[in-house]
């Protein structure tokens, strides 16, 4: 046997693929941030990647991290709508949209370069009227099966139900997309058919979190949570305590607070208060809540500051908040927020392409190195 392919086979081997991810997540050096822009929000327009490394410091960097184009991911031939949080470095891409586009997918390893196209779901039950749809990225560990959930939503014309409808396809051994049986009357996954990437959903320890809006209303309060879990592939309703209900999902958020799902009220962030609270499920219906006094963050020489928005969570727990848009200097300032020490530290990233105009999106995914290999499909 060749020095090649005794390495090849050695490198993809299971158990080395295993102990190589064990390894990157206990110790991960960096935090690497891909970071990704939506140029326009016309049908032709891609999003472009970039990577910044960003040190574990908990001190703010005085000199910028620059970031550079990711070659890892391939250009699409359509244009990716939504991203889903890393799961063991792998990263979902979708075309989320309206009908009559049928929706694509996507999944990405940056670390050996790889990505495979998911199949073309089957045609949808063929009900009048316009389709919504949507891709959530999931893990069941018991089976160790990543799965990809696609949720269909028929709005008819007036006088008519809306109509749900869920898909499944499991990354090994599935083989093909699958319907699951929904039995929730008049809730489903809120954010079908807006530009949130919450239609995503949050993913935490084996479950899938989304906003639950009843009948086809946006601007309602929301005074549900629905989650779906990956391995059973069963939903249910959590029900939210009357505070913590949000009419606008731009200011409370879904996050991870130390593996439970939890509420982020940035209410008070948006006219210029700091007072924010969290409400933590603990069990299936107990929910604990804290408030914090958020840090004022140090803008520099920055002049009128733009608002920061919640952006995700990185491995080391803390949460990310960043501006919509780079700064008029281009600079793009990340913050990091520290809940259990009540620290804000910054980051500023530079080298990103110039964002204008009112649909510029970005995304900030936090990656881990994987040797994962991902299955030929169909």
């Amino acid at each position: 046997m060749s020095t090649s392919t005794h390495w090849h086979s050695t490198i993809s081997a299971p158990s080395f693929i295993l102990s190589h991810l064990s390894h990157s997540l206990r110790s991960r050096p960096n935090a690497n941030l891909t970071l990704l822009f939506n140029i326009s929000k016309n049908s032709t327009s891609p999003y472009l990647f970039y990577s910044a490394i960003i040190p574990t410091t908990k001190h703010p960097l005085i000199e910028p991290v620059a970031a550079q184009r990711n070659p890892s991911f391939p250009s699409f031939s359509y244009r990716c709508s939504r991203i889903s949080q890393s799961i063991h470095g792998l990263i979902f891409l979708g075309l989320s949209g309206a009908s009559p586009h049928r929706p694509h997918a996507r999944i990405c390893n940056p670390t050996t370069r790889r990505s495979i196209d998911l199949p073309v779901p089957p045609p949808f039950s063929g009900r009048f009227g316009t389709c919504w749809y949507s891709f959530s990225f999931g893990f069941d560990p018991a089976r160790n099966q990543h799965k990809v959930l696609l949720t269909v939503v028929f709005l008819p014309s007036a006088g008519y139900e809306m109509v749900v409808e869920y898909w499944i396809f499991t990354l090994i051994g599935g083989g093909d997309w699958r319907p699951i049986s929904y039995p929730i009357i008049g809730y489903y996954s809120a954010n079908m058919g807006t530009y949130s990437n919450a239609s995503v959903g949050t993913y935490i320890n084996g479950s899938i979190y989304w906003w639950a809006s009843p009948g086809r209303e946006y601007q309602v309060r929301r005074t549900h949570v629905l989650e779906f879990d990956v391995g059973s592939e069963e939903f249910r309703l959590v029900e939210l305590p009357d505070e913590a209900q949000c009419r606008e999902e731009e200011e409370c958020s879904l996050v991870e607070i130390d593996g439970h799902l939890g509420i982020l009220d940035c209410r008070e962030l948006k006219y210029g208060g700091n007072d924010i609270k969290i409400w933590v499920l603990e069990g299936n219906s107990n929910w604990v809540k804290r408030s914090i006094m958020f840090p004022l963050p140090d803008w520099g020489d920055i002049q009128d500051p733009p608002r920061l928005w919640y952006k995700g969570s990185i491995y080391t727990g803390e949460m990310m908040f960043a501006p919509s848009v780079p700064t008029a200097n281009g600079m793009y300032c990340v913050f990091f927020y520290d809940i259990t020490v009540n620290l804000l530290r910054r980051f500023d990233v530079q080298g990103l392409p110039e964002c204008s105009g009112p649909y510029q999106k970005i995304y900030i995914v936090d990656h881990v190195e994987t040797l994962l290999s991902l299955p030929r499909v169909h």
